[in-house]
Parts: C-alpha cells; sequence; structure tokens
C-alpha cells in the first residue's frame, strides 16, 4: 500500500487521532498566497544582508529556489477518487491553504516561527515595494494552476531548484519555514466534493473524480 493510499485510511480511522478538516480555497488565493511567502523569504534574506541594494532579484531567485516544490505529495489514482498524502509536521489546519482545480493540486503551508528576521504585519508595505521593484505585474501572474505550472518560467525555475537541491550534499540545518507544491492529478477531479484532512503531522486529501459517484469509506469498527 502505498502513503498516498493511506490517506483513506487516514480519513477514515478517527479513533486514535486528533483530526482537523481543513476547507478547500479558491486556487487563484493559493497561488497568491505563495507568492507572498517567496516574496515574504526574499524580502528577510534582502534585510538580512544589510538591504543593499543591487542583489535583490538574486534574493528572489533564491527564496524561489528554497521553497519551489519543497513539499512531497504523493498521488494515487484509487479509481473514483484521487487521493494524496503529504508529511506536515508541525503545522496546524490554519497555517495550510490547499486549493484544487479539475486537474490541479496546490498546497501552501506556512509555519510560525519566533525570529527577530522573519518579516511582521508592519513590514507588509516594504514587502510589497520590494515585490512591486522586480515584478512590476506580480499580482497577475497567479491566475490559474495550469497556466502558472504550464509556463517555460516555472519549469525553468522547478529545474534550477531540483539541481540545488541534489548538489546539496546534506540537509540544510534550517527545515524550510514555507511549504509549497503544485501537482497535475492523473484525471479530472471536483473540487466541490473534496476532502482534506490533517491528522498527526499528515496531510490526506480525498478527492472524487469527476462524474463519478463516490462509494463510502467502510469503517472498520462495522465489521463483525
Amino acid at each position: 500500500m502505498t502513503r498516498a493510499a493511506n490517506s483513506t485510511s487516514l480519513l477514515r480511522d478517527g479513533a486514535t487521532q486528533t483530526r482537523e478538516c481543513i476547507a478547500v480555497r479558491d486556487m487563484t488565493d493559493c497561488l497568491i498566497e505563495a507568492y507572498d511567502c517567496v516574496a515574504r523569504l526574499a524580502y528577510q534574506k534582502f534585510v538580512a544582508r544589510g538591504a543593499q541594494s543591487g542583489g535583490e532579484l538574486e534574493d528572489w531567485l533564491t527564496a524561489e529556489h528554497e521553497m519551489l516544490d519543497n513539499l512531497s505529495v504523493d498521488i494515487a489514482d484509487s479509481g473514483d477518487c484521487v487521493s494524496a498524502l503529504a508529511s506536515v509536521p508541525g503545522l496546524h489546519g490554519a497555517q495550510i491553504n490547499i486549493g484544487i482545480e479539475s486537474r490541479w493540486l496546490v498546497i501552501v503551508g506556512r509555519k510560525d516561527v519566533e525570529d527577530e528576521n522573519v518579516c511582521r504585519p508592519e513590514d507588509d508595505e516594504k514587502v510589497a515595494a520590494f515585490s512591486k521593484a522586480i515584478h512590476s505585474d506580480a499580482q497577475t501572474l497567479r491566475i490559474s494552476a495550469a497556466a502558472f505550472a504550464s509556463s517555460p518560467e516555472f519549469h525553468a525555475r522547478r529545474s534550477a531548484a531540483k539541481s540545488n537541491s541534489v548538489a546539496a550534499a546534506s540537509p540544510s540545518p534550517n527545515p524550510p519555514q514555507q511549504l509549497f507544491s503544485i501537482l497535475e492529478l492523473p484525471a479530472e477531479v471536483d473540487p466541490s466534493r473534496a476532502v482534506a484532512v490533517l491528522a498527526n503531522g499528515l496531510l490526506g486529501l480525498r478527492m472524487p473524480k469527476k462524474n463519478k459517484a463516490v462509494q463510502p469509506i467502510a469503517d472498520s469498527r462495522e465489521d463483525a
């Protein structure tokens, strides 16, 4: 049984687990949230090196490389549903945003950290100005998951991010504070019927396929 297949068990076996249901959000909102995470991380790097002008683009690209697809998600096609399972230790429901389109899944997670270098709400205007200096049309770049993931820019940066991760001889001592993954699903799903549950650091999703009647999950406790 794959990890993704175990998501069905995660959704079903709640007797010994603390489960938290997570609402599925609008895809565009999730992509903007991911963009905001990159912007804040890039601004944090900019400030950490003394806020010296001339290296803003490098700060941005480094932030993208650190965040892009740094969350591993297992996907499985189970007939009438597509299932997904991701490990998100230390996160609670309010820190996770999930967006689903017919063939796309986006997951964004943001950890709360106590760090003097992390952007505060009062830095919003500075982060916005920093982002605008790099991308004048920032708020229009992330319209749909399909458009975002199929863009040459995305593939180039995803390849660069993977190259950087392979080149690293050892894992970073500091785990990422922002998690992001965008995946193309193996079949069209109905976002309105999707269910997402967080339990014991595992995020499980069950996404019924379009025009498919979903069989109810059998409860093993009813087996005689």
